[in-house]
């Protein structure tokens, strides 16, 4: 009896070995994420609030008038491109005031809702300008990958937005070819870097440094048509 025992009780360990190797197959491979995609025609930024997109001031110093987002639109300088609005943001400061510069640090955000983002996701977007008296003038569109919170800084100081996924008029220069566009123009940037999908956000940063504001309004940028398209998994 003790030579059957043996093999039998060998046998069925190793059955429950493989059985509970079988079943416990789908730990190794993660759920799929549902897809992410959506888009935003910035028709007014209490439209774009609702959609769960929050606008921030961050620019440094604080005791001085600084850009703030603006909608539905300002036709008399930026034309409509989709919809009835776009985002707009103007460089300025108190009109009236008497002749003097201020130099400042602009950085002045739209942040996206929580999104769990994954590499390869695209993002497409339209931006278009209009420079009063050649101040110079650029947009980030930058990734919180650490966490899905709005920490954008303060200054020069991007938070917890440290990733770059493109730039428009990153030299900030006037008139040249590579300056903001002052047409509607599209530009597109790809998430990657990841190690896997993670819970965080986009945001767009208006920002200057180093900027001289003049007593008149400078410069004002638009945003419009926004999509981010999930990448299928």
């Amino acid at each position: 009896m003790r030579k059957t025992i043996l093999p039998i009780a060998l046998f069925l360990s190793v059955f429950v070995f493989l059985a509970s190797c079988k079943n416990d197959a789908y730990l190794l491979t993660p759920p799929p994420t549902p897809d992410q995609s959506f888009s935003e025609e910035f028709e007014s930024i209490s439209t774009m609030k609702a959609n769960g997109w929050d606008t921030i001031n961050a620019s440094s110093p604080k005791n001085i008038p600084q850009p703030s987002w603006l909608g539905p639109a300002i036709t008399a300088y930026i034309p409509l491109f989709s919809g009835s609005g776009y985002a707009f943001s103007v460089n300025s400061v108190a009109q009236g005031s008497a002749s003097y510069t201020i130099e400042s640090t602009i950085s002045n955000w739209i942040v996206s809702k929580p999104i769990m983002l994954q590499n390869g996701d695209k993002i497409v977007f339209y931006t278009n300008s209009v420079t009063l008296d050649l101040t110079a003038t650029g947009i980030e569109l930058r990734m919180n990958k650490k966490n899905n919170g709005k920490n954008v800084g303060d200054g020069d100081d991007p938070g917890d937005f440290t990733e770059v996924l493109t730039a428009v008029n990153p030299f900030q220069t006037v008139n040249e070819a590579n300056s903001y566009p002052t047409s509607w123009t599209r530009f597109e940037a790809t998430i990657g870097g990841l190690n896997k999908p993670v819970e965080g956000r986009i945001a767009f940063r208006y920002y200057v440094p180093h900027n001289y504001q003049y007593n008149a309004a400078t410069t004002i940028v638009a945003i419009d048509r926004f999509t981010y398209t999930s990448v299928k998994k």
